[in-house]
């Protein structure tokens, strides 16, 4: 007999009653139940006082999001939060030592964390409405995919020759009081800085983005980074996602003890093309906190300002050369 995953989106199995990760039944209101964003974390940056915007204009303070979860779940998590809390606390040398694959599943459970209250949001409203709630067929694979690839932390799951994400992990000069998390659920992407580190990352893009922006990740490497530069670097990751075509579906096998996703790349170019100005408003945005605006980031026929790469020299720009606050 086959192993056996749960797929939510089959029989839209959302609810308080329904473990998020296994579709067990649970007592969520009896206290069964992880936090969306771990609990050390919403401690350590007051985090219950800060609201998340979310995608149906709503908002919902960090610390209230919760995740029904089985008796077996809530004590993998709870170990995974210990193992993760050491690192995270210790900093950017501990952290860097991380497997990716776990970096992916703290990221990944967060993240899908945040599209089940989208998707739970969503569904109140079409039953307010009586309009049938339904994602599009490209956001039902996606969130399908992330949420299988995070079923790794209860089943042995095997990426067949490939990982389902790019991770960036670098240290940036922030303060440890800093906490600076974003994501994007349209290409689900991933930024979070804390504690003197920050991590970018592209969570179903299959390891691509990595390769198309090798060569500038490569000269960024281990190097601290100003907290500009990291936000230039998350707009690299999320532009190059952007102009990324999307992946068909994966193969799944099912197997006795393993389940094994393979990811089969389209012939045609997997990128279209870059496009300058489109890529300028993405850093543009991400830069704001520094006054820019696209007049300083964006000069026609010069391509925008980068303080990671000197367009001259085509050299890393360190840290100490970066003349704006941090």
């Amino acid at each position: 007999m086959s192993l056996e995953y749960f797929n939510p989106l089959e029989k839209m199995k959302f609810g308080n009653n329904v473990c998020f990760l296994t579709g067990e039944e649970v007592d969520m209101l009896g206290g069964q139940y992880i936090q969306v964003f771990p609990q050390w974390l919403v401690d350590r940056y007051d985090l219950d006082k800060q609201m998340v915007a979310m995608l149906g204009g709503n908002r919902v303070s960090y610390g209230e999001m919760h995740l029904p979860a089985s008796p077996k779940v809530i004590k993998t998590i709870q170990a995974f939060d210990a193992l993760t809390e050491k690192a995270f606390t210790e900093g950017y040398e501990a952290v860097k030592k991380m497997p990716e694959l776990v970096l992916f599943q703290w990221m990944a459970r967060i993240l899908y964390g945040v599209l089940y209250y989208d998707i739970i949001y969503a569904i109140q409203i079409g039953r307010q409405t009586e309009k049938e709630f339904k994602l599009s067929g490209l956001m039902s694979q996606k969130v399908k995919n992330i949420h299988l690839a995070l079923q790794s932390l209860v089943l042995p799951i095997h990426f067949d020759n490939f990982t389902p994400w790019t991770i960036k992990v670098n240290p940036v000069k922030y303060s440890k009081d800093i906490f600076n998390y974003k994501d994007e659920a349209r290409k689900l992407n991933f930024c979070i800085a804390i504690n003197g580190f920050g991590i970018a990352a592209c969570m179903q893009d299959n390891g691509e983005v990595g390769k198309f922006l090798k060569e500038t990740l490569s000269k960024v490497g281990d190097h601290l980074l100003h907290p500009a530069q990291f936000e230039e670097l998350y707009g690299k990751f999320l532009y190059a996602n952007y102009i990324m075509r999307e992946p068909l579906d994966y193969q799944i096998i099912q197997e006795q003890d393993q389940i094994i996703l393979q990811y089969i790349p389209q012939e045609e170019p997997l990128f279209a093309e870059w496009k300058e100005e489109l890529y300028a408003q993405v850093l543009t945005n991400l830069l704001m906190p520094w006054g820019l605006q696209m007049k300083d980031v964006y000069v026609p026929p010069n391509p925008p300002i980068s303080f990671l790469i000197n367009h001259s020299t085509h050299e890393f720009i360190q840290f100490e050369n970066i003349n704006l606050p941090y």
